[in-house]
């Protein structure tokens, strides 16, 4: 089989919210590459170190449905595995770091932390795991005003001015069911 072709149709599926299936063609590939029977590092297409096999990155902007417009400073993210304890990496025009969700007891929290580097954000996107009206936005411990709506089934963050996470900062996106009517 052509891995670089398995992981190119496993990360449609994910993409398409078929996970299950996506992981059983994964599951298939490395159980063929798996360091006992093949080299792990090598999966061996049309000679060695053939570049196919790199679609598998794939995999990872489809499991975390990734999303970023440098001219727009806009990001955003859709887990679609481990939706309650998602972790990954990101990687932008100036800089990367790790994104994580946590879902629990009403509360959604998304983080964004610049590992490198720098990232300029006016909106952000993210699927709601929870009926949230209710948003709260700081870079570290400072507060930042944001503005939440909902857009194509997303909840869209907006924030007044431009904020930059500069490295070793971490931008927390809390959302939450407050009052009825609370914005």
């Amino acid at each position: 089989m052509w891995t670089g072709i398995e992981y190119e149709i496993a990360a449609l599926l994910l993409y398409v919210g078929e996970a299950a299936a996506a992981l059983q063609i994964v599951e298939a590939a490395r159980a063929r590459h798996d360091g006992c029977k093949r080299n792990p590092w090598n999966d061996i297409e049309c000679g060695d170190h053939y570049v196919r096999a790199m679609a598998s990155w794939a995999l990872l902007e489809s499991a975390s449905g990734y999303y970023y417009d440098a001219s727009t400073a806009e990001i955003g993210f859709a887990p679609n595995l481990t939706l309650h304890d998602f972790r990954t990496p990101f990687v932008t025009r100036d800089g990367w770091g790790t994104f994580s969700q946590q879902v629990k007891d009403g509360v959604q929290v998304e983080t964004l932390s610049a590992v490198y580097g720098s990232l300029e954000i006016r909106s952000l996107r993210f699927s709601p795991y929870i009926a949230a009206n209710k948003v709260t936005l700081r870079v570290d411990e400072s507060p930042v005003p944001a503005k939440m709506s909902r857009q194509d089934n997303q909840v869209v963050v907006r924030v007044g001015e431009t904020v930059t996470i500069r490295t070793g900062q971490s931008l927390i996106v809390q959302l939450e069911c407050g009052e009825p009517g609370q914005k």
